[in-house]
Formats: C-alpha cells, sequence, structure tokens
C-alpha cells in the first residue's frame, strides 16, 4: 500500500507500506534542484490509511497500525518521531492519494553473506629470461643460462688506464711494472 501528497509546491511526500515497515520518502525540488530524505519505520501492516494535517509548525503525520507512530515533518524534510499527537486546532488536513501497487517498489533483500576468499597462489611476473616470484622476492634465470662472461683480449695499465699486451712486463706509455 502506498501513498502521494503535496507538502508544498515545491515538496512531496510518498509512503509505502511493506507489510513490516513504513518508508518515507520526502522529496523537494527548486532551482533545478533535487533533494530526498528517507526514513524508515518498523510498524507492521496499516490498519488505515495514513493522514497528514499541516500546522504552523510544520506537518503532522499519523501512522495507525500494529506500532502507530507520530511523526513531523520539518519543511527541510527531516522527519522526527513524536510520543503523541500534538493538538490540532487550527490544522488542515492534506489530502493524500492512494498510489497504485505497482508503482511502489519493494525493499531490496539483503545479499547473502560471501563466502571466505581462498588464499591467493602465489604470483610469478617475467620479463625475458627474468622471473620474480612473490614470497622470496628474488630474481633469478629461467631456462637459458647467459653465456659466462668472456675474458676482455685488451688490457690496461693500471697506473695510467693505458692499453697494454698480455705479453707485456712495463707500461710503454708510465713504465708502470705490470708482473710485480
Amino acid at each position: 500500500m502506498a501513498y502521494h501528497g503535496q507538502l508544498s509546491p515545491h515538496q512531496q511526500i510518498k509512503l509505502v507500506n511493506t507489510h513490516t515497515h513504513t518508508h518515507i520518502t520526502v522529496q523537494s525540488s527548486q532551482g533545478g534542484q533535487q533533494q530526498a530524505q528517507r526514513s524508515s519505520y518498523t510498524t507492521g501492516p496499516w490498519h488505515t490509511p495514513p493522514t497528514l494535517w499541516r500546522t504552523e509548525a510544520g506537518h503532522i503525520l499519523r501512522i495507525e497500525a500494529q506500532s502507530s507512530i507520530v511523526l513531523q515533518i520539518q519543511s527541510g524534510g527531516s522527519v522526527a518521531l513524536l510520543r503523541e499527537l500534538p493538538p490540532l486546532g487550527d490544522a488542515t488536513v492534506i489530502g493524500l492519494d492512494r498510489i497504485p501497487d505497482a508503482e511502489t517498489l519493494e525493499p531490496m533483500t539483503p545479499m547473502a553473506p560471501m563466502a571466505p576468499m581462498e588464499p591467493m597462489p602465489p604470483m610469478e611476473m617475467r620479463m625475458g629470461n627474468m622471473a620474480m616470484k612473490m614470497g622470496d622476492m628474488s630474481l633469478q634465470p629461467m631456462g637459458i643460462n647467459p653465456p659466462p662472461p668472456q675474458p676482455s683480449s685488451t688490457h690496461f695499465c693500471p697506473q695510467c688506464g693505458s692499453p697494454v699486451q698480455p705479453s707485456d712486463r712495463f707500461c710503454r706509455t708510465c713504465g708502470h711494472n705490470l708482473n710485480p
């Protein structure tokens, strides 16, 4: 069961009863902007249609159900629960229009809890002939072993850096002894 009403030229209220809950939406639209405030109360099924009054202090809404409630709706759209129905001597009853059941939306049922996730297998990253595995975080060559470094055929003097031959005993540039 659902009802709709006009609180002011720029503010509407929608009341929906879903057997156990009453859902209240106050929607304001002005200057190209829209704002909606929603409240939900556990009331059970309604015994009678809701009643809405306009007072100087705002709007008063009464829901008669297993758990009857009285609410005050402020001009900004906030909803406050009242302990009892206030005096309504100067109040005006606002008509609420019944909304066909096809236009009301039942609240979504909660999702079932998710099962715990299985531990992830170790991750591996490959680039060229290198691999990195999570856990040891070491780089290791894969498959093909790189060739061992070749000895350089060119030698240099440790003193001056000039090229020397493997058979030389002294540097030809500075005279440094290459075989001490």
